[in-house]
């Protein structure tokens, strides 16, 4: 929740600094691809290296990849075919159906099938969730506020002095969704590789999938909203680079997901396709 509120925050802010229809898009499919290929990728490399096969519980693969493909086919492929007059119904659709979306996974995952994402690393089997002591919610909970009001005047700075940056030096401005993403990501980076290193995968997996995951439930539904009040045109629809990007991911995701063990050779594939998604951004074949 504190990843996407501060990648909304930013988007948001950067929105009234730019008639770019499609930074929402960009930063969305740049949060996937780093999260799933870089992320994951880089952690799975580290993790291989020290540990050789790290083993994670199957069932957290399955269910997050299928939730992804499914929130993302229905937002950023099939307004392909909805008709331009019925463009604003759909996204009110859409904003819905991804809250319900995100409602029924959320309980799922702490609920009914909370074991899907644990790993016992002792005996090799599913374990239960834990139960976990009191915190100090009103401390965190001032202290995220806080920090994403730092962030947000940051993200003012940031979006002013990029834009014009971007323009000046030549470069494409997708490189500000990419930007975003990585701002957003970066902490879950730092666990992520962290947690490899001690050889715990499933950590890594519910970091990558499960940002993934929140990024496009939570993000696009909010996008929406502030769209539709501030009146900005907005576009979620893949462009042909980003859809074969995505699709390459997700058939690799399939391939690799479908054993539960993690490898060096995994981890490369899966950096070697972020690597070509930040080669397409730079020379800016990705618009």
């Amino acid at each position: 929740m504190s990843a996407v509120i501060v990648e909304v925050l930013m988007i948001g802010i950067m929105m009234t600094h730019s008639e770019n229809i499609n930074l929402a898009r960009g930063t969305i499919v740049s949060a996937v691809l780093l999260d799933i290929n870089g992320l994951l990728g880089i952690a799975a490399i580290i993790g291989g290296i020290k540990h050789g096969e790290q083993d994670y519980n199957l069932d957290s693969t399955n269910s997050y990849t299928a939730m992804i493909i499914v929130a993302i086919g229905i937002a950023m492929v099939l307004p392909m075919f909805v008709p331009e007059e019925m463009h604003e119904t759909y996204l009110i659709f859409l904003a819905v159906m991804f809250v319900f979306m995100f409602v029924i996974f959320t309980r799922i995952q702490i609920e009914e099938h909370g074991y899907f994402f644990q790993y016992d690393y002792k005996f090799g089997v599913k374990e239960e969730l834990k139960k976990h002591g009191q915190i100090n919610g009103l401390y965190h909970i001032s202290f995220l506020i806080v920090t994403i009001v730092v962030i947000g005047f940051l993200s003012e700075l940031m979006s002013v002095f990029m834009a014009e940056s971007l323009r000046s030096s030549g470069l494409p401005l997708t490189l500000g969704a990419l930007a975003v993403a990585v701002i957003s990501a970066s902490p879950e980076l730092l666990t992520a590789v962290k947690s490899a290193a001690a050889n715990r995968m499933q950590t890594v997996i519910n970091i990558a999938l499960g940002a993934s995951l929140s990024t496009v439930l939570l993000t696009i539904p909010a996008m929406i909203v502030l769209a539709l009040l501030t009146h900005h045109e907005i576009n979620f629809v893949l462009s042909p680079v980003q859809l074969v990007l995505l699709l390459i991911t997700f058939l690799a995701s399939i391939v690799h997901f479908a054993d539960g063990q993690s490898n060096v050779l995994e981890g490369a594939i899966h950096f070697i396709i972020f690597i070509v998604f930040i080669f397409f951004t730079f020379t800016g074949l990705i618009s």
